[in-house]
């Protein structure tokens, strides 16, 4: 079970990570 929620907790803190990113890449082209 410990596992299950580590690989759960790893793929929304990417997927959250990868969205920022996105929202980030236009500020850092202008800049």
């Amino acid at each position: 079970m410990g596992s299950y929620v580590d690989i759960w907790f790893i793929h929304h803190t990417l997927s959250i990570s990868l969205f920022v990113v996105t929202l980030l890449i236009p500020f850092t082209a202008c800049s």
